[in-house]
């Protein structure tokens, strides 16, 4: 079962990092993968099953390029982003 991959420590850890991640971002992000399901889901998901969807280990975020930006506004975005990763 897939829930056995899933470790509450990691999971709670990933969800309190997502918060944090979200609190610090200076424009919008699309949420994607596992947490995005679980938002979406899980009110929904508990009622049925009387316990909270999996959530996820990782974080997928998607971001918005403007196909109209140039080569240094592009650059500009990946700094920020590998900035973020670190």
């Amino acid at each position: 079962m897939v829930s056995e991959y899933y470790s509450g420590f990691i999971t709670n850890y990933s969800k309190k990092e997502l918060a944090s991640i979200l609190s610090e971002l200076e424009f919008q992000v699309c949420l994607v993968g596992g947490w995005a399901v679980y938002y979406h889901a899980n009110e929904n998901f508990r009622k049925e099953f009387d316990r909270d969807y999996i959530g996820s280990r990782d974080i997928d975020l998607g971001v918005h390029i403007d196909p109209s930006w140039d080569e240094d506004e592009r650059k500009l975005c990946l700094e920020h982003d590998e900035d973020h990763r670190r």
